[in-house]
């Protein structure tokens, strides 16, 4: 720290993480006391602390041993610890960001690191949202939604946001501006309407007289939960909401249809249609589309197309790959759409790690207006998950029995079969024959190459049970990276097998990745839009994720649950058939 003092805090601090990290690897609790007693005994120390450390009157206060001493004075002397920094390299960086989570502590993240594998906040919120921690002892229904709330708290402080957050936010806004604004009109724009998988802000434009633009600016300073206002100008104001997520509001009169098509984006987009504009004596900037320096007049955002000739791209398209080629070719598909959603597969239950019973997720499933609902609770070999020995596999299937009986809705008895290290499956070919569909997916030992990852999964795929491919890189957005799979490859097997690959719609995972969508439906591959529910509340994550879906240009035809009941249910007798 060259010629700086080191402050009492900033030694103290590092004598707290590693009292923390020696408790997360175990070590006796003597140890760990004696960095807490000193960490104490620096901030409460009277006096300068390098004077003290320099005069060795430190080592003379009760408490400082020798060893220690010594740790403190190189800390004080170079601002660094080796000792410190050795031990940071053994336990997982993440498990730093546990530390953050209030009311946790180094004794119940080692239990939940030892027990879980869980070494990020990403990681701990998939765990708590699919009741993993209630199966820890000294853990609890009351200790794991503190948790929860704890992370929402951390969250709120980040600068990216998954697609539920997002949501959360431009529902507020959406109902804000409808409750608060006399305005003509409003569409909420940016990655939120392209509906990228990682939100950064939520964009809005409103359609107002310029004349009350200023009026419409001072309502939202004042009624609009805000925790602080970044910018106001005379067609704009930018905060950060009180959800910790940055809000811009663009104020638009007679150009509102550009602005909206412009604030969409995304700057790819935008970059690769100016350059269509250029060849069509046109040029497209921030203010907008001009011919001979005379600004063109668009009241409706398709005409900005028709402008180019050209058909409209759907929000979620544009994101300057080749969606404009294919426009100018006639060739964008009529993208799926929530109503086109028949049935959901990939449902858990309190049979497994769910939070609710069965007879709930298969009644709000109805609710909805599903028609086929897939009960898929976690294999046997997922203990942290409850998951299902053959003993209670039996006991769910005579209930499902007995609930297709009180319920319109058809039910399928499914199962989501760990893909074990060697891509062996968790049961038996005789037990899972028994099954009406089953989803394959890794849920253990990540840290593999590339080839080793793919021959896993290529493997589990070739047993001739295998319906669908599960979450197939494990990623949690924010949290964790996938595991090094060769998708192309993946995907060809899939094709060859006749197998489907999920795209599974929770917000953490949204896998596999869309950018991959379009390679599986030219192989023929079915792309099943599966929940991942663990929770009634979860069951609208289909329908919630179905834009990002859609940025792999899906259409009815290419997904397994856009198909009736009956053509599901051939589909899947007609699989075992090929086997």
């Amino acid at each position: 720290m060259g010629e700086e003092t080191v402050d009492k805090k900033f030694v103290a601090e590092i004598l707290d993480e590693i009292a923390d990290i020696l408790e997360l690897k175990g070590e006796i609790e003597f140890k760990v006391m004696a960095y807490r007693k000193a960490s104490r005994i620096i901030r409460e120390v009277k006096g300068d602390l390098k004077e003290l450390v320099d005069s060795g009157e430190l080592a003379k206060v009760k408490g400082i041993g020798p060893n220690l001493f010594e740790k403190i004075k190189e800390i004080v002397d170079t601002g660094h610890s080796k000792y410190y920094e050795e031990l940071k390299k053994s336990i997982p960086e993440g498990l730093f960001e546990l530390l953050q989570v209030r009311g946790l502590g180094p004794k119940r993240i080692k239990a939940i690191y030892e027990k879980l594998g869980v070494t990020t906040l990403a990681e701990l919120e998939y765990a708590c949202r699919e009741n993993r921690l209630l199966k820890l002892e000294g853990f609890g229904k009351t200790i794991q939604e503190k948790v929860l709330k704890e992370i929402e708290r951390l969250k709120r402080s980040a600068e990216y946001h998954l697609l539920s957050s997002a949501h959360a936010v431009a529902e507020f806004v959406d109902s804000f501006i409808r409750s608060n604004l006399d305005v003509i009109d409003f569409t909420i724009t940016g990655s939120w309407r392209r509906r990228k998988e990682i939100i950064r802000d939520i964009d809005v434009v409103i359609n107002a007289k310029e004349k009350d633009f200023k009026g419409i600016k001072e309502t939202i300073q004042k009624k609009f939960p805000s925790a602080k206002i970044l910018s106001v100008d005379h067609n704009f104001i930018s905060l950060i909401s009180e959800f910790g997520m940055q809000v811009d509001f663009v104020l638009a009169d007679e150009d509102y249809a550009f602005k909206v098509f412009y604030t969409t984006g995304s700057k790819e987009f935008l970059s690769k249609i100016g350059e269509y504009f250029l060849k069509s004596g046109l040029k497209l900037n921030s203010d907008g589309i001009f011919k001979n320096g005379e600004k063109i007049k668009f009241s409706k955002e398709e005409q900005i197309f028709n402008k180019l000739g050209i058909s409209f791209i759907p929000p979620e398209l544009r994101e300057g790959l080749d969606e404009i080629d294919l426009a100018l070719k006639g060739e964008i598909p009529e993208l799926l759409n929530e109503k086109d959603i028949i049935g959901i597969f990939h449902v858990h239950s309190t049979y497994s790690d769910g939070s609710d019973t069965l007879e709930d997720m298969i009644a709000e499933c109805e609710r909805v207006g599903l028609k086929f609902v897939g009960i898929a609770d976690h294999s046997k070999s997922a203990y942290y998950a409850g998951g299902l020995t053959e003993d209670r596999l039996e006991q769910q299937w005579n209930e499902i029995d007995n609930l297709q009986k009180k319920f319109k809705i058809k039910i399928l008895k499914g199962t989501e079969v760990d893909i074990l290290p060697d891509g062996s499956l968790d049961y038996s070919d005789e037990i899972l024959s028994k099954f009406d569909f089953v989803i394959a997916s890794i849920h253990s030992r990540f840290k593999m190459t590339e080839e080793e990852a793919t021959q896993r999964i290529i493997k589990a795929m070739n047993n001739p049970y295998v319906t669908i491919l599960g979450h197939p890189t494990g990623r949690l957005l924010l949290g964790r990276e996938g595991y090094p799979v060769n998708m192309k490859k993946i995907i060809d097997e899939a094709s060859k097998l006749g197998v489907a690959i999920e795209f599974n719609a929770n917000p953490h995972r949204l896998d596999i990745d869309w950018r991959f969508i379009r390679y599986a439906i030219s192989k023929g591959v079915k792309i099943s839009i599966n929940p991942d529910a663990h929770a009634t509340g979860e069951i609208h994550y289909t329908f919630l994720s179905l834009g990002t879906a859609r940025k792999g240009m899906l259409t009815k035809s290419d997904v397994l649950n856009a198909m009736s009941v009956e053509q599901v249910q051939n589909f899947l007798k007609t699989h075992r058939l090929k086997k």
